[in-house]
């Protein structure tokens, strides 16, 4: 799962303010005060993970202590749903397609994101699934 423009979504811990672009009019000495983060603020991507965090265990899910980039929902009928947060992007892993199809879905209701399909590359790692076999095969060739 791809989240667009997910540093738009961090929610600001502080008051900023800025002056609008060239040829934007505003009102001698006014400026504009910032709601959301905005790509290229200093602290634009720890406000995006800060409000990622709240919403994933808003939703249940709970971040490992010793990986915190991992989070684990177990809902009540035992099913379990891995999710692991690379910056804007979610890979999951869970115990059925149904369960994670419904986290998908309430996923999507927190923010707009792309499901880019089965995962078959990472972060310079290549994934081959082998279904029969129940095995998963990792290679950086």
């Amino acid at each position: 799962m791809d989240v667009s423009a997910a540093y738009l979504n961090g929610e600001l811990d502080e008051e900023l303010y800025l002056l609008p672009p060239d040829g934007v009019a505003i009102e001698p000495g006014h400026c504009w005060r910032l709601k959301r983060s905005l790509y290229g603020l200093k602290q634009a991507g720890r406000t995006w993970n800060k409000t990622l965090d709240r919403k994933l265990t808003g939703l249940g899910f709970n971040r490992l202590n010793s990986e915190t980039c991992l989070y684990v929902f177990r809902d009540n009928k035992g099913q379990l749903c891995f999710l692991v947060v690379y910056v804007d992007d979610l890979l999951l892993a869970a115990t059925s397609r149904a369960f994670m199809d419904e986290v998908k879905r309430k996923l999507t209701v927190q923010f707009k994101m792309r499901d880019l399909g089965e995962a078959s590359y990472i972060l310079g790692i290549a994934i081959r699934r082998d279904r029969p076999a129940r095995a998963i095969y990792l290679s950086q060739r």
